[in-house]
């Protein structure tokens, strides 16, 4: 049977996943659901700007997938864009963490993150370079 549209729009649509974050409470837990259409746009439209100029920008590549992935148990944002800055002040080692869980579970390889910061190599072998984004990316196949 074909879903409707009013169907398809009344879903949430994203799959959720719980993530221990005890470097934020004594229970500290976290949900994070897949990339949404508008995240993982956000994040593609990084990569071509960063491909445009020529320039590699760090600041901000992992926290805008964060703060469109982080929710709660329902899958509801919690953080809205323009958190970022806010969000980007909180402990590296949990952000890596979270970046890395979103990473996962959206399917984004390395090539897509090392684009996204515009360090890919001219190829799009999704190779990784010395200056990574990702703590995993020396290990992380691609899954392009």
């Amino acid at each position: 049977m074909a879903l409707t549209r009013e169907q398809i729009l009344a879903t949430n649509g994203a799959r959720v996943m719980k993530v221990s974050v005890p470097e934020w409470g004594e229970d500290g837990e976290v949900f994070i659901r897949v990339c949404s259409g508008v995240a993982r746009d956000r994040f593609e439209e990084r990569a071509a700007r960063a491909k445009l100029s020529g320039k590699i920008d760090y600041v901000g590549a992992k926290v805008g997938l964060v703060v469109g992935s982080l929710c709660d148990k329902d899958g509801k944002l919690l953080f809205k864009y323009g958190d970022e800055a806010a969000v980007n002040d909180l402990d590296s080692d949990v952000l890596d963490r979270l970046f890395c869980e979103v990473q996962d579970f959206s399917g984004l390889g390395v090539g897509d993150v090392e684009e996204a910061a515009g360090n890919s190599d001219s190829a799009g072998n999704g190779a990784s370079g010395s200056n990574s984004l990702s703590p995993k990316a020396a290990v992380s196949p691609s899954v392009n």
